[in-house]
């Protein structure tokens, strides 16, 4: 496999991966069905627990 495909495979996963953290949408604004799938996904309960802090104001 050559750089382009790898590529390719690197954002087929690495881009829905970041999309249901919450960093580029906050999870609040998205669609129910997002926010479940978000809740499986490890990475939105580290951003959660990094945006905490910030949010007790």
């Amino acid at each position: 496999m050559d750089e382009n495909g790898m590529s390719q495979v690197l954002q087929f996963f690495a881009l829905p991966l970041i999309l249901f953290t919450g960093i580029l949408l906050p999870m609040s604004l998205a669609p129910q069905w997002m926010r479940t799938v978000a809740q499986v996904n490890p990475l939105h309960h580290a951003v959660e627990a990094g945006r905490a802090p910030a949010n007790r104001s």
